[in-house]
């Protein structure tokens, strides 16, 4: 709807040809320029202004008022043409194009006027400043770095703030300002500091706009002088700071001969004055919340104020001329005068304070009285405050009665604290309760086996022994039971949950219960308390859920310290067996922290390694039994068995057993406190606390050096000649077949040697075995030093050796064999014996001789049987027709043996002849053997055999 009805005129018409509405955006709060009246309707100059130039333009005028941030946003959106009330700053160029300003805007700071001082801002520092949510000021005062502002939502709200004294420092436009101040009779109340900033108001439009900014400019080009001037007359009035004196200069320019009237001017400007001050002067009296009198030394009153009325002793228009004596009871009119006669020797009296009966109750009043000064021989005046401290007395003595309540209950607790015994317990409290309500009975109860058990009954400090038991629901402590909430009762004789029976015997006529419940929630007992004169309230209910709170604590602490007390007893048995334990132990025990410092130390773990418990308990670790590179070597192990790196410390010695939750039971070698190194049994075991978390390691210790020796003992003796300290069979037999295993995996070559002393039976025939026994050992030790490392040298008993050559083929085999010779040719000097010994050595070789220890060893004695029957001192390499010749050998031993009985064997005779006459000298018997598969046998081959 728009602001005026139809067009004036035919030039109107022209005007606004081509445009039948034009809508216009502004803030609704600025007054006098545009606010909302007091039915919600745009009023203000403004307002009147576009209503003129809509009858100038015949063009409709739609004024949307509201907040600033929804006017620029409708105007942003194309919801409006014109945007009023805008300051012009480079940012809203972009997009607006602006008309030239219409109404310079002062941004003032103003001030109460009992301030004084502030003229610029930094003088206004260290003020609280009022002002406008959302307004320019706002932003201006926090660049030059001032902060304490309040803002309210519109520039009334701010106003009605500052007259109300919220606030005595305010920033607003001098426009609204002069408007609101005026309008709320204010105007003398404030005074404007000095000007913030200046700013003008303009008309936009969207930019590139020009039809609506032409349209805008004619319009208003339309608007007389005259007709502005009444506009501005109309909303803006007179300037809010015009002095007298500016009035005077007027009226003296107009003519000399009005000084008479410019005198009337001045004195109607000294009484405006004045009534300011006298305005100025009933405010702050106002505002005194106390009575004030004005009163002579005898107490007579002369003057009377006072804002509530109620308060005084007789009302005000009959207290003048009249004695405080007349008015006030004897008491407090002593109490007056007595104050008023300290004044009037000291200049001041402060504290009197007097108790006054008025109708609508007893008040407190206190008295501080000034002397007025006074002319020479004039009789003394006083003001008089009187201040009603009634709260506050009440408050002191509600925190007087709350001290003494508390430090019963304080006294209370320390007996229940100090004590164990619950019943004692309860006894003190039940008592404190009576002390601290005024009750004159009462007892308490426990919780057992489900009912509320009451056993001892305390009337006036007497204390008798009662047994009553109630089920939940039953009585008013069964009830307590179900709800678990106090119960009050003033009539105890109409009380549905009292029980009559148990009334009647204890004579009670009112009642308090309340539960005892413990930090759980859980109901550990009750409290009930009796015959209270004037009957319970609810402070006494807060008192004793206060005392059942301390209760509480009692039965819970007792309870506690009975398990704790438990608990220790057990602690210290199971201490006990602990050590008891350790000391019996037949293994070291060490147990350690999570990072591994040693918490557990026992007899035995210090005999294994030589250290006190105190040295080593709280202060070192395991790795202290453990050399640096044994560590080393161990997490490399750890690292290849549980594909991680452990940490070369402590975490190297339990890793195992943390990773995989099962004990790690190994061999390690230590070092004892003196350096000498051990070998031991360790088992590592987590320690685990209730909850799962690590809480840290043990490790038992068995000291294993001397079964180790002995094993080590042993393991040579069973593969080690005891005489010569080589390798016997069971050791060749495994040695043979890791390089066996080697030579076939990498197609080597391997060469076995069987040797054997020449003539070493008559050694020991002539020297004896002692002899022979040392020559041997002599022998072994030259052969040991002419092989490799990796080659093994073994003895199989008597003066016989086999040779294992790995990766070894014949000249190789050879060039050892003849080694062996020469290291064995030279003179061995045993005792005073010189000996000469010289070996036969027979060669197999792999794969050709055979493929295992066995067949090579036979092989290698033959070739070394066929290297003695060659002369001895020598080596032989094994051929098939060795073989076979021993095949053969072997065959006719054996059936040798049983040629005889077969009748196998016959003789023969061969005649010896003369050559000359051909005559029988002789016959030379030969021994024949036909052998059923092998033929007539040479006595050559079969003799030696037999």
């Amino acid at each position: 709807m728009g602001l005026a009805g139809a067009p004036a005129g035919e030039a109107a018409d022209e005007v606004g040809a081509g445009r039948t509405v034009l809508k216009v955006v502004s803030d609704d709060n600025y007054p006098p320029y545009v606010f909302r009246d007091a039915d919600g309707r745009l009023t203000g100059y403004l307002v009147d202004t576009w209503r003129l130039w809509e009858k100038k333009t015949g063009v409709r005028v739609d004024l949307l008022g509201s907040d600033w941030a929804t006017a620029r946003q409708r105007m942003a959106e194309g919801q409006a043409d014109v945007i009023d009330t805008i300051f012009r700053t480079d940012e809203r160029e972009k997009t607006l194009d602006f008309s030239p300003p219409y109404a310079p805007i002062p941004v003032a700071i103003y001030t109460h006027a009992s301030i004084g001082g502030i003229v610029d801002l930094t003088t206004l520092r260290g003020f609280l400043i009022g002002a406008k949510d959302g307004d320019a000021c706002v932003d201006k005062l926090a660049s030059a770095g001032i902060s304490s502002v309040q803002t309210f939502s519109s520039y009334q709200t701010l106003v009605a703030a500052a007259i109300a004294g919220r606030v005595r420092v305010f920033c607003l436009d001098e426009p609204p300002a002069n408007y609101l101040l005026y309008l709320n009779n204010a105007g003398d109340l404030f005074n404007k500091a000095f000007t913030l900033y200046t700013g003008e108001f303009h008309r936009a439009v969207r930019h590139n706009d020009g039809d609506t900014m032409a349209l805008l400019q004619r319009g208003f080009s339309a608007i007389t002088p005259g007709e502005e001037q009444s506009l501005r007359d109309k909303w803006m009035g007179t300037p809010l700071y015009r002095t007298p004196y500016v009035r005077y200069l007027a009226y003296t320019l107009l003519a000399g001969s009005l000084l008479g009237v410019l005198l009337i001017a001045w004195v109607m400007s000294l009484r405006r004055i004045v009534r300011q001050r006298t305005a100025k002067l009933e405010a702050t009296l106002d505002a005194v919340p106390d009575l004030m009198f004005e009163l002579g030394l005898d107490g007579r009153y002369h003057d009377c104020h006072s804002r509530r009325r109620e308060l005084l002793a007789a009302p005000a228009d009959t207290l003048l001329g009249r004695r405080v004596t007349d008015v006030l009871p004897p008491a407090a009119a002593a109490s007056c005068l007595s104050a008023l006669h300290e004044a009037n020797e000291t200049g001041y009296s402060v504290g009197q304070q007097f108790e006054l009966m008025l109708d609508h109750g007893r008040f407190c009043f206190e008295l501080s009285v000034a002397r007025k000064p006074t002319g020479s021989g004039e009789e003394p005046r006083f003001i008089v405050l009187s201040r009603d401290v009634t709260a506050r007395k009440q408050t002191e003595a509600a925190l007087l009665r709350r001290s003494e309540q508390l430090e019963l209950m304080s006294l209370a607790s320390q007996r229940i604290n100090s004590e164990l015994d619950i019943p004692a317990v309860l006894r003190h409290l039940v008592a404190a309760a009576l002390q601290l309500t005024g009750a004159a009975a009462g007892t308490a109860a426990r919780v057992c086996a489900g009912q509320m058990v009451f056993s001892e009954y305390n009337e006036g400090g007497q204390l008798t022994p009662v047994d009553y038991r109630f089920d939940p629901g039953h009585g008013v402590p069964g009830q307590v039971m179900q709800t678990c909430k106090s119960h009050l009762s003033n009539d105890a004789e109409h009380d549905p949950f009292v029980i009559p029976e148990i009334r009647q015997a204890l004579g009670f006529t009112n009642l308090l219960d309340t539960p005892i419940i413990g930090r759980h929630g859980q109901l550990l007992g009750c409290f009930e308390i009796h015959n209270k004169p004037g009957g319970f309230d609810d402070s006494d209910v807060y008192l004793l859920q206060g005392l059942a709170a301390s209760a509480a604590v009692a039965l819970e602490n007792s309870a506690l310290l009975a398990e704790r007390q438990r608990a220790e007893h057990a602690l210290r048995e199971s201490e006990a067996l602990q050590a008891s334990v350790l000391a019996s132990a037949a293994c070291g025990i060490i147990a350690t922290d999570p990072q591994g410092l040693i918490t557990v130390f026992n007899p035995v773990a210090e005999a294994i390694f030589g250290y006190r418990s105190d040295e080593v308990v709280g202060k070192l670790t395991p790795l202290i039994f453990h050399d640096p590179a044994d560590v080393l070597a161990m997490a490399r192990a750890r690292s290849e068995e549980l594909g991680c790196t452990p940490a070369v410390s402590f975490d190297t010695l339990v890793a195992k057993a943390r990773s995989s939750g099962q004990v790690d039971e190994r061999e390690a070698p230590c070092v004892r406190k003196d350096g000498r190194r051990i070998t031991v049994r360790l088992a590592v075991t987590v320690l685990r606390s209730a909850s799962g978390v690590l809480a840290g390691y043990l490790g038992t210790v068995v000291d294993i050096s001397q079964h180790k020796a002995a094993e080590a003992r042993i393991q040579r003796l069973a593969h080690f000649d005891s005489l010569t300290e080589l390798p016997n069979r069971a050791l060749l037999e495994e040695r043979f077949r890791h390089d066996l295993s080697r030579a076939q995996r990498g197609c080597e070559s391997l060469a076995l040697i069987f040797l054997d002393l020449d003539r070493f039976k008559q050694v020991n025939d002539s020297l004896g075995h002692r002899i022979g026994d040392q020559l041997l050992v002599e022998v072994a030790g030259r052969l040991q030093g002419a092989v490799r490392d990796e080659d093994t040298l073994c003895r199989l008993g008597g003066d016989e050796f086999i040779v294992v050559l790995p990766n070894t083929d014949a000249d190789g085999a050879a060039h050892v064999a003849s080694k062996l010779l020469e290291v064995s040719a030279s003179p061995y000097h045993l005792e005073e014996h010189e000996l000469h010994c010289t070996l036969s050595l027979g060669i197999a070789l792999y794969p050709v001789d055979g493929d295992n220890l066995e067949a090579l060893s036979i092989c290698a004695d033959t070739a070394m049987y066929r290297a003695k029957q060659g002369g001895r001192n020598g080596f032989c390499f094994f051929t098939p027709e060795m073989q076979e010749r021993s095949a053969r050998a072997l065959q006719l031993e054996n059936d040798l043996r049983r040629a005889l009985a077969r009748k196998e064997l016959e003789l023969f005779y061969e005649p010896q002849l003369a050559l000359a006459d051909r005559r029988l000298l002789a016959a030379e018997a030969l021994l024949r053997w036909h052998h059923p598969q092998l033929g007539m046998v040479p006595p050559a081959e079969f003799v030696p055999i037999a």
